[in-house]
Formats: C-alpha cells, structure tokens, sequence
C-alpha cells in the first residue's frame, strides 16, 4: 500500500518511520513545502532496515496513495494562543487539502494537524458530502490509549486486557466514559473490590487528569509531542489498510453535531465504515454535551468551506 505524508516536520517524520515498519506499508512518499526538509528526512529515513520505497515530492506524487496522513502545521504549544494556532493551521490544511485532492479524491485522508476536531471539520467540509466518512481525526486515539494503560498499570494487568474510552474534544473537555469501563469484561468496580484494591473518585479524577495532561507535559518539557502521536497515526492507518474493521475513538462527523467529535468507530477500507452509540451515564452525557459545545463555539471562526 501506497501512503502519502504531508508536512515533513517532527511529527511526520516520526509517522513515516512508525509506517516504515509495516510490512504492508510498501511505498511512503514524504511532501512539504520546504523541499529540503523532505529531501533531508528522505535521506534519513533511506538508512534504516525498510522494505518499502521512500520518495520525497510534490503533491502529484501522491497519485496512487491510499492514505494521505496530514501533519503539517503548527503544533500544540502552551505558548500557542488558540486563535493564532487556528488561523495560521486553517490556512495551511485549505490550501494542503485542495491540492490533495485534485490529485487523489478518493483517498482516506487522515487528520493530525492541531486543533484536531476543528481541523477535521474543515477537511470534511472540503470533500465531497458522499467521501466524508473517509476524513478521520486522530481525535482521542491517543488519549484512549494512555487512559488504558494507566488503568492497566493501577490494575496491574496488561493494557490489551482493558475496554476504555475517551471521547469528545481531542483537548481540555474531553470526556473518559468511567460507566462503561471494563477489565476482561469486569466493571472497574467488579474487578477492584474482588482484587481487594483502591478504586474511588479521587484516583478516577487523578488518571483523567494524567490523560488530559500528558501532551501539556510533554511540551513543556520538550517542543513537540511526536512518539506517541505517531504510534497512534499509525495503528490507524493500519486499521484502514488491513480493512481490520477495528474499533477505534477517532474524530469524524456524526449526524447528531455539525462538527467533529471522537467517538469508537468501526475503521476499514473506506475510513469510516460504522460509528458506534455509547452508552453514557446522566453526567457522561451532560460532559460531552459541553465538549461538542466548546468545539461549536471554536469551529465558528472557521472561514465558510464548501463541498468539492
């Protein structure tokens, strides 16, 4: 499979070399708008132990790819005020995403540039009515994945071995879905009260703050968040390559909010294949009712994009 980066940075750089070892990524082509930069993390990346063919170019050079992963931009920074972060990314991925598509219109486009839900919002209202479940957001893939393994270190079991969700706004208000949460099947409060261990409010409170905060902490202690995030990128690629109808929180539209939340979705071929209803408790509820509400408010500085 053909899989085409755009932006050529930390993170898509770091994205090309977690696909690089698939097996079943068999070409990367690496674009950017500054050739150099592409050339050099080309000429890099040549050097390690992978199968597939690296090239760097322009857009036409992603004809034929499959996946096209959107990196390029400005990332999160504490420093970043929201407005300056939106105007700058939102005039990159108009001007990214127009060019993409000339060249391949039926690819799954896959969102990582920051503020991820509004991003991919803007990217769903460019394509097609009919091609919007191909455009996903990373949204909180990332954080369901660290939420799992905290829970999994607390418990002390493997973090395949935990069902757990963060949904809502990839940010601040995003929402972990404690109702549901299980380990092998167990309600959290099953399983803690028969293995005789701590379970209460306050270290709920503790690991939804660790997730909310994990990117935050990064940053100040390093310019980018990148390992993690391309881990994410990632398995999600790989779940629309492998057409593994895999559940994953990512961001897309849902008939319900005009603006893209992350909720479990049914991943293959085509993006998006099915999105699933969580089952909330009365406060869950009211939480995402904030986040989407908190994304609508940030989504109405967009600049009006209409349907290719």
């Amino acid at each position: 499979m053909k899989i085409g980066i755009v932006g050529a940075g930390t993170l898509g750089s770091t994205v090309a070399y977690a696909l690089l070892g698939k097996t079943w990524c068999t070409r990367l082509v690496l674009v950017d708008r500054d050739p150099v930069r592409a050339q050099a993390q080309l000429l890099d990346l040549q050097g390690t132990s992978s199968f597939a063919q690296v090239t760097s170019g322009t857009y036409q050079d992603l004809q034929d790819a499959e996946v096209v992963v959107f990196a390029a931009g400005l990332g999160q920074h504490p420093d970043h005020e929201l407005s300056e972060l939106l105007e700058d990314n939102e005039a990159l991925l108009q001007n990214t995403i127009s060019q993409a598509l000339q060249v391949v219109p039926d690819a799954v486009f896959l969102v990582a540039t920051q503020p991820v839900d509004v991003m991919t919002t803007l990217v769903a209202r460019m394509v097609p009515t009919e091609k919007q479940a191909q455009v996903i957001g990373l949204g909180t893939a990332l954080d369901t994945f660290r939420l799992r393994a905290l829970i999994a270190e607390h418990a002390g079991v493997d973090a395949r071995d935990v069902q757990a969700e963060v949904i809502g706004e990839a940010g601040r208000s995003a929402v972990v879905v404690w109702s549901q949460a299980r380990i092998a099947g167990l309600p959290l409060e099953a399983y803690f009260a028969d293995q005789q261990m701590p379970w209460n409010n306050a270290i709920r409170n503790e690991l939804a703050d660790e997730v909310r905060r994990a990117s935050v902490n990064i940053l100040q202690g390093k310019s980018a968040v990148s390992y993690g995030v391309a881990d994410a990128i990632a398995q999600v690629v790989e779940a629309v390559a492998l057409e593994q109808n895999r559940v994953l929180t990512v961001s897309g539209l849902d008939a319900r909010w005009p603006v893209a939340v992350s909720l479990p979705r049914v991943l293959g071929k085509k993006g998006i294949q099915r999105n699933l209803q969580v089952r909330l408790s009365m406060a869950e509820s009211t939480l995402l009712n904030a986040s989407v509400e908190s994304l609508l408010e940030v989504t109405k500085r967009l600049q009006p994009a209409s349907n290719a």
